[in-house]
């Protein structure tokens, strides 16, 4: 068998697990959760970030979370790529035992920096307070070391 025939969308194994999430999502009721409880999430993140000028966008859906940073608050000019400040953010979000998705280039294949967070749907109350608060650390640290 070569290995395209086990990779591709079709495999027997992945479309059981496939069907079996979507069956899990809709018996514990997830995606309402997600629906209601990510815009509220979104806030408490926002407000926690509001006194970081470097945070120049929040955005996303459900708990999908993109957090853009900025050198300059009012123009929105991105950090030196060469600070690789995504980068630091993740470094020191992984020490704080967090995983999350840093990303590089995004306003002109260059410059700009941010991170991303994607928590299960199945995220607690708690796992929500705890990944802000790593989060928050996390940049706190990165930007102590670029300014």
């Amino acid at each position: 068998m070569c290995i395209r025939d086990s990779t591709y969308p079709g495999h027997t194994a992945c479309l059981a697990a496939g069907v079996a999430v979507q069956r899990i999502i809709a018996a514990e009721g997830l995606l309402e959760r997600v629906r209601t409880r990510g815009p509220q999430w979104r806030a408490e993140l926002g407000a926690r970030f509001a006194g970081l000028p470097e945070v120049g966008d929040l955005r996303g859906r459900g708990f999908f979370v993109g957090l853009e940073l900025v050198r300059d608050p009012a123009t929105k000019e991105p950090f030196d790529p060469a600070l690789k400040l995504h980068e630091r953010i993740r470094a020191e979000a992984l020490d704080r035992g967090l995983i999350c998705y840093p990303m590089g280039g995004n306003v002109d294949g260059v410059r700009g920096d941010v991170v991303i967070l994607a928590p299960p749907y199945n995220a607690t109350e708690d796992d929500l307070g705890e990944i802000a608060e790593k989060l928050e650390a996390a940049v706190r640290a990165a930007l102590a070391q670029v300014r």
